[in-house]
Protein backbone atom coordinates (compact mmCIF):
# COMPACT_ATOMS: atom_id res chain seq x y z
CA UNK A 1 0.00 0.00 0.00
CA UNK A 2 1.96 3.06 -1.59
CA UNK A 3 5.46 2.34 -0.39
CA UNK A 4 4.55 0.76 2.70
CA UNK A 5 4.09 -2.70 3.62
CA UNK A 6 1.52 -4.24 5.46
CA UNK A 7 0.11 -7.63 6.68
CA UNK A 8 -3.95 -8.42 6.12
CA UNK A 9 -6.20 -11.15 5.81
CA UNK A 10 -8.41 -9.76 3.79
CA UNK A 11 -8.75 -12.16 0.32
CA UNK A 12 -6.50 -14.94 2.37
CA UNK A 13 -7.69 -18.46 2.95
CA UNK A 14 -8.34 -20.41 6.00
CA UNK A 15 -9.38 -23.28 7.09
CA UNK A 16 -11.86 -24.79 10.21
CA UNK A 17 -11.55 -27.63 12.26
CA UNK A 18 -13.39 -27.81 15.00
CA UNK A 19 -15.56 -30.65 16.37
CA UNK A 20 -18.86 -27.58 18.24
CA UNK A 21 -20.49 -25.18 16.80
CA UNK A 22 -19.36 -23.51 20.05
CA UNK A 23 -15.74 -23.32 18.61
CA UNK A 24 -16.90 -22.54 14.81
CA UNK A 25 -18.29 -19.74 16.31
CA UNK A 26 -15.54 -18.20 18.08
CA UNK A 27 -13.22 -18.69 15.85
CA UNK A 28 -15.08 -16.98 13.16
CA UNK A 29 -15.81 -14.11 15.41
CA UNK A 30 -12.06 -14.06 15.57
CA UNK A 31 -11.32 -14.35 12.05
CA UNK A 32 -13.75 -11.49 11.28
CA UNK A 33 -12.24 -9.14 14.04
CA UNK A 34 -8.62 -10.01 12.09
CA UNK A 35 -9.85 -8.57 8.70
CA UNK A 36 -10.02 -4.97 10.30
CA UNK A 37 -6.62 -4.91 10.78
CA UNK A 38 -3.61 -3.61 8.63
CA UNK A 39 -0.36 -4.56 10.34
CA UNK A 40 2.43 -2.20 9.14
CA UNK A 41 5.75 -4.48 9.43
CA UNK A 42 8.48 -1.02 8.19
CA UNK A 43 8.06 1.20 11.45
CA UNK A 44 10.23 -0.46 13.99
CA UNK A 45 8.35 1.61 16.52
CA UNK A 46 4.60 0.75 15.78
CA UNK A 47 3.19 -2.14 18.10
CA UNK A 48 2.46 -4.92 15.71
CA UNK A 49 1.19 -8.26 17.25
CA UNK A 50 2.58 -11.52 16.99
CA UNK A 51 2.42 -11.64 12.76
CA UNK A 52 4.26 -8.34 12.69
CA UNK A 53 6.67 -9.69 15.29
CA UNK A 54 7.45 -13.11 12.58
CA UNK A 55 7.36 -11.36 9.81
CA UNK A 56 10.47 -9.70 10.78
CA UNK A 57 12.10 -11.56 12.74
CA UNK A 58 11.23 -14.43 10.75
CA UNK A 59 11.37 -17.00 13.51
CA UNK A 60 7.91 -18.54 14.97
CA UNK A 61 5.95 -17.55 17.90
CA UNK A 62 4.11 -19.66 20.31
CA UNK A 63 1.86 -18.83 23.13
CA UNK A 64 -0.18 -21.29 25.32
CA UNK A 65 -3.00 -18.98 26.07
CA UNK A 66 -3.20 -15.68 24.56
CA UNK A 67 -4.10 -13.74 27.60
CA UNK A 68 -0.23 -14.25 28.73
CA UNK A 69 0.45 -11.69 26.33
CA UNK A 70 -0.14 -8.00 27.16
CA UNK A 71 -2.19 -5.28 25.22
CA UNK A 72 0.75 -4.25 23.62
CA UNK A 73 2.05 -7.49 23.09
CA UNK A 74 -1.20 -8.60 21.06
CA UNK A 75 -3.57 -5.57 20.48
CA UNK A 76 -6.28 -7.94 20.15
CA UNK A 77 -5.61 -9.65 23.07
CA UNK A 78 -8.66 -8.63 24.86
CA UNK A 79 -10.81 -9.57 21.76
CA UNK A 80 -8.97 -13.23 21.56
CA UNK A 81 -9.35 -14.07 25.02
CA UNK A 82 -12.46 -16.15 25.81
CA UNK A 83 -12.41 -17.02 21.71
CA UNK A 84 -9.23 -18.34 21.43
CA UNK A 85 -6.77 -20.31 23.78
CA UNK A 86 -3.32 -21.58 22.06
CA UNK A 87 -1.62 -18.91 19.21
CA UNK A 88 1.19 -20.34 17.36
CA UNK A 89 2.20 -17.87 14.07
CA UNK A 90 4.93 -19.28 11.79
CA UNK A 91 6.95 -17.53 9.29
CA UNK A 92 6.19 -18.52 5.71
CA UNK A 93 8.76 -17.94 3.11
CA UNK A 94 9.78 -17.78 -0.92
CA UNK A 95 12.57 -20.71 -1.12
CA UNK A 96 14.85 -19.12 -3.57
CA UNK A 97 14.77 -15.48 -2.31
CA UNK A 98 14.66 -16.35 1.17
CA UNK A 99 12.28 -13.42 2.28
CA UNK A 100 9.28 -13.39 4.73
CA UNK A 101 6.30 -13.71 1.42
CA UNK A 102 3.77 -14.34 4.95
CA UNK A 103 2.67 -15.54 8.32
CA UNK A 104 0.41 -18.40 8.87
CA UNK A 105 -1.46 -17.96 12.27
CA UNK A 106 -2.71 -21.26 14.43
CA UNK A 107 -5.63 -20.82 16.70
CA UNK A 108 -7.55 -23.06 18.77
CA UNK A 109 -10.16 -22.58 20.90
CA UNK A 110 -10.77 -24.17 24.51
CA UNK A 111 -7.77 -25.70 25.81
CA UNK A 112 -6.91 -27.66 22.31
CA UNK A 113 -3.35 -27.81 21.99
CA UNK A 114 -1.45 -27.04 18.59
CA UNK A 115 1.93 -29.62 18.79
CA UNK A 116 3.92 -26.60 17.32
CA UNK A 117 6.59 -29.44 16.71
CA UNK A 118 4.87 -31.53 14.36
CA UNK A 119 2.92 -28.59 12.30
CA UNK A 120 6.50 -27.86 10.37
CA UNK A 121 7.04 -31.51 9.44
CA UNK A 122 3.15 -31.95 7.72
CA UNK A 123 3.13 -28.26 6.30
CA UNK A 124 6.36 -28.48 4.55
CA UNK A 125 5.14 -30.78 1.99
CA UNK A 126 1.95 -28.84 1.67
CA UNK A 127 3.83 -25.41 1.19
CA UNK A 128 6.38 -26.96 -1.59
CA UNK A 129 3.11 -27.73 -4.00
CA UNK A 130 3.07 -23.77 -4.01
CA UNK A 131 6.33 -23.14 -4.00
CA UNK A 132 6.48 -21.94 -0.70
CA UNK A 133 8.67 -22.93 2.61
CA UNK A 134 8.95 -22.45 6.16
CA UNK A 135 12.29 -22.26 7.88
CA UNK A 136 11.68 -23.73 11.18
CA UNK A 137 12.27 -27.36 10.01
CA UNK A 138 15.75 -26.73 8.38
CA UNK A 139 17.16 -24.36 11.28
CA UNK A 140 15.79 -27.95 14.07
CA UNK A 141 17.72 -30.30 12.02
CA UNK A 142 21.61 -31.57 13.33
CA UNK A 143 23.96 -32.95 12.62
CA UNK A 144 25.04 -36.46 13.06
CA UNK A 145 27.50 -35.99 14.95
CA UNK A 146 25.22 -34.08 17.52
CA UNK A 147 22.90 -36.25 17.54
CA UNK A 148 24.54 -38.11 20.50
CA UNK A 149 26.40 -35.76 22.19
CA UNK A 150 22.53 -34.16 22.47
CA UNK A 151 21.61 -37.46 23.38
CA UNK A 152 24.75 -37.53 26.40
CA UNK A 153 23.81 -34.00 27.42
CA UNK A 154 20.36 -34.86 28.18
CA UNK A 155 21.74 -37.95 30.48
CA UNK A 156 23.64 -35.08 32.18
CA UNK A 157 21.11 -32.79 32.73
CA UNK A 158 19.19 -35.35 33.93
CA UNK A 159 21.77 -36.54 36.52
CA UNK A 160 21.83 -32.60 37.54
CA UNK A 161 18.18 -32.40 38.62
CA UNK A 162 18.97 -35.66 40.79
CA UNK A 163 22.92 -34.31 42.27
CA UNK A 164 21.79 -30.98 42.58
CA UNK A 165 18.14 -31.25 44.47
CA UNK A 166 16.47 -29.90 42.05
CA UNK A 167 13.02 -29.71 42.40
CA UNK A 168 10.81 -32.22 39.43
CA UNK A 169 9.25 -29.24 38.01
CA UNK A 170 12.44 -28.09 37.23
CA UNK A 171 13.26 -28.09 33.56
CA UNK A 172 16.27 -28.35 30.85
CA UNK A 173 16.62 -27.72 27.84
CA UNK A 174 19.80 -28.53 24.74
CA UNK A 175 19.67 -25.61 22.63
CA UNK A 176 21.27 -26.17 19.15
CA UNK A 177 23.35 -23.11 16.66
CA UNK A 178 22.52 -22.33 13.01
CA UNK A 179 24.45 -18.95 12.50
CA UNK A 180 22.67 -16.66 14.96
CA UNK A 181 19.93 -18.43 15.27
CA UNK A 182 19.11 -20.70 18.59
CA UNK A 183 16.94 -23.89 18.17
CA UNK A 184 15.46 -25.88 21.29
CA UNK A 185 16.32 -29.65 20.67
CA UNK A 186 12.64 -30.39 19.75
CA UNK A 187 12.65 -27.98 17.11
CA UNK A 188 10.09 -25.82 18.68
CA UNK A 189 11.15 -22.70 20.25
CA UNK A 190 13.82 -20.19 18.36
CA UNK A 191 15.66 -16.99 19.30
CA UNK A 192 18.52 -15.19 17.95
CA UNK A 193 21.87 -14.44 19.79
CA UNK A 194 21.55 -11.80 22.01
CA UNK A 195 17.76 -12.86 23.12
CA UNK A 196 16.71 -13.65 26.84
CA UNK A 197 19.18 -15.80 29.02
CA UNK A 198 20.38 -18.44 26.09
CA UNK A 199 20.70 -15.79 23.73
CA UNK A 200 22.98 -13.92 25.92
CA UNK A 201 24.91 -16.67 27.39
CA UNK A 202 25.60 -17.27 23.32
CA UNK A 203 26.44 -14.39 22.76
CA UNK A 204 29.15 -14.05 25.67
CA UNK A 205 30.24 -17.62 25.07
CA UNK A 206 30.03 -17.94 28.47
CA UNK A 207 27.48 -17.91 31.18
CA UNK A 208 23.73 -15.64 32.50
CA UNK A 209 21.40 -15.40 34.99
CA UNK A 210 18.36 -14.07 35.44
CA UNK A 211 16.03 -14.35 38.67
CA UNK A 212 12.77 -13.74 36.91
CA UNK A 213 12.76 -13.99 33.12
CA UNK A 214 8.68 -12.97 33.14
CA UNK A 215 9.88 -9.69 33.72
CA UNK A 216 11.82 -9.34 30.09
CA UNK A 217 9.92 -7.64 27.90
CA UNK A 218 8.93 -9.64 24.34
CA UNK A 219 11.57 -7.87 22.48
CA UNK A 220 14.54 -9.00 24.84
CA UNK A 221 12.85 -12.39 24.92
CA UNK A 222 10.66 -13.54 22.21
CA UNK A 223 9.26 -16.83 24.62
CA UNK A 224 8.16 -14.56 27.81
CA UNK A 225 4.37 -14.91 26.67
CA UNK A 226 5.06 -18.99 27.51
CA UNK A 227 7.33 -18.20 30.37
CA UNK A 228 4.69 -16.39 31.83
CA UNK A 229 3.01 -20.17 32.59
CA UNK A 230 5.61 -21.63 33.64
CA UNK A 231 5.82 -22.42 37.15
CA UNK A 232 9.33 -21.84 36.97
CA UNK A 233 10.88 -19.01 35.94
CA UNK A 234 14.80 -18.17 37.33
CA UNK A 235 16.81 -18.92 35.04
CA UNK A 236 20.85 -19.87 34.13
CA UNK A 237 22.43 -20.80 30.97
CA UNK A 238 25.99 -22.16 30.01
CA UNK A 239 27.33 -21.77 26.50
CA UNK A 240 29.49 -24.90 25.92
CA UNK A 241 31.75 -26.29 23.08
CA UNK A 242 32.25 -29.73 22.13
CA UNK A 243 35.92 -31.32 21.44
CA UNK A 244 33.70 -33.08 18.29
CA UNK A 245 35.66 -31.93 14.85
CA UNK A 246 32.92 -29.75 14.38
CA UNK A 247 33.57 -27.58 17.32
CA UNK A 248 29.69 -27.97 18.01
CA UNK A 249 28.09 -25.12 20.71
CA UNK A 250 25.36 -25.68 22.27
CA UNK A 251 23.76 -24.02 25.43
CA UNK A 252 22.53 -25.41 28.49
CA UNK A 253 19.60 -24.14 29.88
CA UNK A 254 17.81 -24.34 33.53
CA UNK A 255 14.31 -23.19 34.71
CA UNK A 256 14.29 -23.04 38.16
CA UNK A 257 11.86 -22.72 41.15
CA UNK A 258 12.14 -19.13 42.42
CA UNK A 259 12.25 -20.44 46.26
CA UNK A 260 15.64 -22.17 45.36
CA UNK A 261 16.81 -18.84 43.95
CA UNK A 262 15.36 -16.37 47.10
CA UNK A 263 16.24 -19.12 49.89
CA UNK A 264 20.34 -18.39 50.21
CA UNK A 265 22.69 -17.12 47.36
CA UNK A 266 21.80 -18.24 44.25
CA UNK A 267 25.55 -18.16 43.24
CA UNK A 268 25.80 -21.29 45.56
CA UNK A 269 23.45 -23.62 43.71
CA UNK A 270 24.88 -22.39 40.72
CA UNK A 271 28.11 -23.66 41.37
CA UNK A 272 26.33 -27.32 42.42
CA UNK A 273 25.08 -27.27 38.64
CA UNK A 274 28.94 -26.20 37.07
CA UNK A 275 30.81 -28.82 39.80
CA UNK A 276 28.02 -31.44 38.22
CA UNK A 277 28.52 -30.50 34.79
CA UNK A 278 32.65 -30.92 35.24
CA UNK A 279 32.24 -34.35 36.66
CA UNK A 280 29.42 -35.73 33.94
CA UNK A 281 31.12 -34.01 30.84
CA UNK A 282 34.64 -34.03 31.64
CA UNK A 283 36.94 -32.92 29.38
CA UNK A 284 35.00 -33.75 26.22
CA UNK A 285 33.21 -30.02 26.28
CA UNK A 286 34.54 -26.73 27.62
CA UNK A 287 33.09 -23.00 28.08
CA UNK A 288 32.96 -21.82 24.76
CA UNK A 289 34.92 -19.06 25.52
CA UNK A 290 37.90 -21.22 26.25
CA UNK A 291 38.09 -21.94 29.81
CA UNK A 292 38.06 -25.56 31.00
CA UNK A 293 35.09 -26.47 33.08
CA UNK A 294 35.91 -25.99 36.46
CA UNK A 295 37.54 -23.26 36.52
CA UNK A 296 36.68 -19.46 37.34
CA UNK A 297 33.23 -18.99 35.18
CA UNK A 298 31.81 -14.99 34.68
CA UNK A 299 28.10 -15.16 34.56
CA UNK A 300 26.38 -12.23 33.15
CA UNK A 301 23.20 -11.21 35.38
CA UNK A 302 19.91 -9.53 33.43
CA UNK A 303 18.67 -7.24 36.28
CA UNK A 304 14.96 -7.40 36.58
CA UNK A 305 15.04 -6.40 40.80
CA UNK A 306 16.70 -4.73 43.61
CA UNK A 307 18.31 -8.18 44.59
CA UNK A 308 20.53 -7.97 40.74
CA UNK A 309 23.31 -5.63 42.69
CA UNK A 310 25.50 -6.47 40.15
CA UNK A 311 25.92 -6.78 36.41
CA UNK A 312 28.28 -10.45 36.83
CA UNK A 313 29.24 -12.56 39.26
CA UNK A 314 31.63 -15.42 39.40
CA UNK A 315 31.29 -19.05 40.23
CA UNK A 316 33.50 -22.16 40.40
CA UNK A 317 36.44 -21.05 41.69
CA UNK A 318 39.21 -22.03 44.48
CA UNK A 319 37.88 -19.55 47.03
CA UNK A 320 34.11 -20.34 46.64
CA UNK A 321 31.43 -17.80 44.77
CA UNK A 322 32.74 -14.26 44.31
CA UNK A 323 31.09 -11.07 43.07
CA UNK A 324 32.16 -8.78 39.72
CA UNK A 325 33.56 -6.67 40.56
CA UNK A 326 34.89 -7.74 43.94
CA UNK A 327 34.58 -6.00 47.15
CA UNK A 328 37.68 -5.16 49.33
CA UNK A 329 37.51 -4.90 53.07
CA UNK A 330 39.45 -2.22 54.15
CA UNK A 331 38.91 -1.46 58.44
CA UNK A 332 35.81 -3.53 58.55
CA UNK A 333 34.28 -1.51 55.63
CA UNK A 334 33.29 -3.33 52.61
CA UNK A 335 33.99 -1.05 49.71
CA UNK A 336 33.94 -1.11 45.92
CA UNK A 337 37.12 -0.75 44.22
CA UNK A 338 35.68 2.26 42.08
CA UNK A 339 35.35 4.13 45.74
CA UNK A 340 38.34 5.78 45.57
CA UNK A 341 38.01 7.42 42.27
CA UNK A 342 34.75 9.44 43.07
CA UNK A 343 35.54 13.05 43.63
CA UNK A 344 35.77 13.88 47.30
CA UNK A 345 32.90 16.35 47.61
CA UNK A 346 30.71 13.47 46.29
CA UNK A 347 31.47 10.96 48.12
CA UNK A 348 30.93 12.66 51.08
CA UNK A 349 27.55 13.63 50.37
CA UNK A 350 25.38 12.15 47.46
CA UNK A 351 27.26 8.60 48.20
CA UNK A 352 27.78 8.39 51.72
CA UNK A 353 23.45 9.51 51.95
CA UNK A 354 22.26 7.32 49.36
CA UNK A 355 24.10 4.33 50.10
CA UNK A 356 23.38 4.61 54.25
CA UNK A 357 19.67 4.67 53.32
CA UNK A 358 17.58 1.87 55.50
CA UNK A 359 14.40 0.18 54.29
CA UNK A 360 12.27 0.23 56.80
CA UNK A 361 9.96 -1.86 55.65
CA UNK A 362 12.19 -4.91 54.67
CA UNK A 363 15.88 -4.30 56.38
CA UNK A 364 17.15 -6.69 54.07
CA UNK A 365 17.15 -4.90 51.05
CA UNK A 366 17.85 -1.69 52.32
CA UNK A 367 21.76 -0.50 52.81
CA UNK A 368 22.21 -2.62 55.69
CA UNK A 369 23.26 -6.28 56.02
CA UNK A 370 24.23 -8.69 58.92
CA UNK A 371 27.43 -10.91 58.53
CA UNK A 372 28.54 -13.50 61.10
CA UNK A 373 32.58 -13.95 61.73
CA UNK A 374 33.52 -16.29 64.56
CA UNK A 375 31.07 -15.44 67.69
CA UNK A 376 30.99 -11.68 66.75
CA UNK A 377 28.04 -10.11 64.65
CA UNK A 378 28.97 -6.99 62.31
CA UNK A 379 26.87 -4.42 60.71
CA UNK A 380 28.78 -4.14 57.34
CA UNK A 381 27.50 -1.47 54.90
CA UNK A 382 26.35 -3.06 51.65
CA UNK A 383 27.46 -0.98 48.16
CA UNK A 384 25.39 -0.42 45.59
CA UNK A 385 26.50 -0.68 42.41
CA UNK A 386 27.78 2.38 40.14
CA UNK A 387 24.90 3.90 38.77
CA UNK A 388 25.71 4.18 35.06
CA UNK A 389 23.40 7.25 34.04
CA UNK A 390 24.96 9.66 36.68
CA UNK A 391 28.36 8.24 35.55
CA UNK A 392 27.94 8.47 31.87
CA UNK A 393 26.16 12.02 31.84
CA UNK A 394 28.40 13.19 33.70
CA UNK A 395 25.61 14.82 36.31
CA UNK A 396 26.83 15.20 40.00
CA UNK A 397 24.58 15.78 42.77
CA UNK A 398 25.83 19.28 43.08
CA UNK A 399 25.21 20.23 39.11
CA UNK A 400 21.45 19.31 40.31
CA UNK A 401 21.88 20.91 43.22
CA UNK A 402 23.12 24.13 41.14
CA UNK A 403 20.10 23.80 39.20
CA UNK A 404 17.66 23.62 41.64
CA UNK A 405 15.88 27.05 40.58
CA UNK A 406 14.56 25.70 37.60
CA UNK A 407 11.56 24.09 37.31
CA UNK A 408 12.10 20.07 36.11
CA UNK A 409 11.21 20.49 32.43
CA UNK A 410 13.79 23.93 32.33
CA UNK A 411 16.50 21.81 34.11
CA UNK A 412 15.77 18.31 31.46
CA UNK A 413 16.33 20.69 28.61
CA UNK A 414 19.95 21.95 30.42
CA UNK A 415 21.02 19.18 30.78
CA UNK A 416 20.19 17.82 27.38
CA UNK A 417 17.89 14.82 28.97
CA UNK A 418 14.31 14.11 28.68
CA UNK A 419 12.16 14.83 32.08
CA UNK A 420 12.01 11.19 32.97
CA UNK A 421 15.88 10.36 32.85
CA UNK A 422 16.53 13.39 34.97
CA UNK A 423 13.99 12.25 37.22
CA UNK A 424 15.67 8.42 37.43
CA UNK A 425 19.18 10.23 37.91
CA UNK A 426 17.65 12.14 40.68
CA UNK A 427 16.03 8.62 42.01
CA UNK A 428 19.57 7.29 41.93
CA UNK A 429 20.94 10.10 44.40
CA UNK A 430 18.29 9.07 46.77
CA UNK A 431 16.09 12.60 45.47
CA UNK A 432 12.40 11.48 45.06
CA UNK A 433 11.00 15.42 44.40
CA UNK A 434 12.36 18.37 42.56
CA UNK A 435 13.86 20.54 43.19
CA UNK A 436 16.65 18.89 45.50
CA UNK A 437 17.41 20.14 48.78
CA UNK A 438 20.98 20.71 49.66
CA UNK A 439 22.89 17.73 50.89
CA UNK A 440 23.25 17.12 54.50
CA UNK A 441 27.15 17.09 55.48
CA UNK A 442 27.90 14.39 57.52
CA UNK A 443 30.54 13.81 59.81
CA UNK A 444 32.53 10.90 58.35
CA UNK A 445 34.34 8.88 61.27
CA UNK A 446 30.32 8.91 62.80
CA UNK A 447 29.35 7.13 59.66
CA UNK A 448 31.53 4.48 59.86
CA UNK A 449 31.29 4.14 63.38
CA UNK A 450 27.60 3.73 62.79
CA UNK A 451 28.19 1.02 59.87
CA UNK A 452 30.93 -1.02 61.61
CA UNK A 453 29.80 -1.06 65.29
CA UNK A 454 28.92 -4.70 66.67
CA UNK A 455 26.13 -3.77 68.76
CA UNK A 456 22.54 -4.92 68.54
CA UNK A 457 20.72 -1.94 69.91
CA UNK A 458 22.42 0.51 66.88
CA UNK A 459 21.04 -1.90 64.32
CA UNK A 460 17.05 -1.84 65.96
CA UNK A 461 18.17 2.08 65.61
CA UNK A 462 18.86 2.22 62.53
CA UNK A 463 15.36 -0.12 61.25
CA UNK A 464 13.32 1.90 63.47
CA UNK A 465 10.70 3.19 60.74
CA UNK A 466 10.55 6.66 59.81
CA UNK A 467 7.06 7.71 61.57
CA UNK A 468 6.97 10.92 59.88
CA UNK A 469 6.23 9.23 56.77
CA UNK A 470 4.51 5.92 58.23
CA UNK A 471 2.58 7.19 61.38
CA UNK A 472 0.75 4.68 63.06
CA UNK A 473 0.05 2.42 59.64
CA UNK A 474 2.43 0.58 57.14
CA UNK A 475 0.10 0.38 54.32
CA UNK A 476 -1.30 3.17 51.78
CA UNK A 477 -4.14 3.30 50.48
CA UNK A 478 -4.60 2.08 46.32
CA UNK A 479 -6.82 2.97 43.84
CA UNK A 480 -6.62 1.39 40.60
CA UNK A 481 -8.51 1.77 37.53
CA UNK A 482 -9.01 -1.02 34.84
CA UNK A 483 -11.51 -0.03 32.01
CA UNK A 484 -13.34 2.28 33.52
CA UNK A 485 -13.83 0.07 36.45
CA UNK A 486 -12.16 1.18 39.79
CA UNK A 487 -10.99 -1.15 42.82
CA UNK A 488 -9.81 0.24 45.72
CA UNK A 489 -7.55 -2.17 48.12
CA UNK A 490 -4.37 -1.64 50.77
CA UNK A 491 -1.16 -2.30 49.99
CA UNK A 492 2.00 -2.56 52.76
CA UNK A 493 4.91 -0.10 52.21
CA UNK A 494 6.79 -3.46 52.30
CA UNK A 495 5.23 -4.99 48.90
CA UNK A 496 7.60 -5.96 46.07
CA UNK A 497 6.03 -5.58 42.98
CA UNK A 498 4.84 -9.52 42.83
CA UNK A 499 2.67 -8.25 45.43
CA UNK A 500 0.91 -5.42 43.67
CA UNK A 501 0.18 -7.76 40.87
CA UNK A 502 -1.43 -10.71 43.00
CA UNK A 503 -3.88 -8.47 44.37
CA UNK A 504 -4.62 -6.72 40.60
CA UNK A 505 -4.68 -10.42 39.10
CA UNK A 506 -7.40 -11.40 41.96
CA UNK A 507 -9.71 -8.88 41.35
CA UNK A 508 -9.72 -9.17 37.55
CA UNK A 509 -9.19 -12.92 37.04
CA UNK A 510 -6.18 -12.01 35.11
CA UNK A 511 -2.78 -13.90 34.71
CA UNK A 512 -0.41 -12.29 36.40
CA UNK A 513 2.21 -11.20 33.74
CA UNK A 514 -0.56 -9.75 31.37
CA UNK A 515 -0.77 -6.61 31.96
CA UNK A 516 1.43 -4.04 33.36
CA UNK A 517 0.75 -1.12 36.06
CA UNK A 518 0.99 2.60 36.26
CA UNK A 519 1.23 5.09 39.03
CA UNK A 520 0.35 8.92 38.55
CA UNK A 521 3.52 10.52 40.62
CA UNK A 522 3.44 14.54 41.51
CA UNK A 523 3.47 15.59 38.11
CA UNK A 524 0.46 13.75 37.13
CA UNK A 525 2.60 11.73 34.47
CA UNK A 526 1.64 7.88 34.96
CA UNK A 527 4.98 6.09 35.11
CA UNK A 528 5.17 2.09 34.31
CA UNK A 529 6.28 -0.21 37.40
CA UNK A 530 8.09 -2.43 35.77
CA UNK A 531 10.40 -3.23 38.77
CA UNK A 532 10.40 -3.47 42.55
CA UNK A 533 12.44 -0.55 42.49
CA UNK A 534 9.68 1.53 40.79
CA UNK A 535 7.14 0.16 43.03
CA UNK A 536 9.36 1.37 45.90
CA UNK A 537 9.86 4.62 44.31
CA UNK A 538 6.55 5.41 44.13
CA UNK A 539 5.44 4.11 47.88
CA UNK A 540 7.95 6.41 48.74
CA UNK A 541 7.27 9.28 46.67
CA UNK A 542 3.76 9.30 47.25
CA UNK A 543 3.04 8.66 50.74
CA UNK A 544 3.69 12.34 52.37
CA UNK A 545 2.06 13.10 55.37
CA UNK A 546 -1.69 13.39 55.28
CA UNK A 547 -1.84 11.48 51.78
CA UNK A 548 -3.60 8.10 52.19
CA UNK A 549 -4.04 7.09 48.68
CA UNK A 550 -2.02 6.32 45.36
CA UNK A 551 -3.57 6.61 42.11
CA UNK A 552 -3.04 3.79 39.40
CA UNK A 553 -3.66 2.44 36.24
CA UNK A 554 -3.80 -0.78 34.82
CA UNK A 555 -3.47 -1.73 30.95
Amino acid sequence: MGDKTYLTTCDQPFALQCYCDRDVKKLCEYRKHCLEYLIPVDDEELIIGPPGRVFRSGLPEYAPYVRHYTIGEYPQRDYAVGRVAGYSALPIYHPTRHLSSGVLEFASPSNIYVPLDRIPKELQNLLSTVNLTTTCRSLAQVSSCQDGEIARIEEVLDEVIEVCELDDDDDTETWTTSGEILSSHRGVDFIRKGQGVVGRAFSSKSACFCRDIRQLSITEYPLVAQARSWKNYACFAVCLRSSCLNNCIYVLEFLLHKNQIDHGDPRTLLNSIMETLKERLGSSFKIASGQELGQKLTVEVIKVSLEDEFDSFEIYNTTGVESTPRLRENNGIVESPHRQELPQNIENTAHDEGNTEINVANPERGGASMEQSGNEVNNVKKQKPICTLRSELGITREVLEQNSSRNLEDAAKAFGVSRSTLKRICREYGINRWPPRKAKKFNQAFVEQRVVQPSTENTKEQHRPDTTRLGDDSSIWVKAEYQGYTMKFRLPFSAHKFNLEEKVAQRLNLPIGSFKIEYQDEENEWIWIACDEDLSTCMSTLSSPGRTTIRMLVR
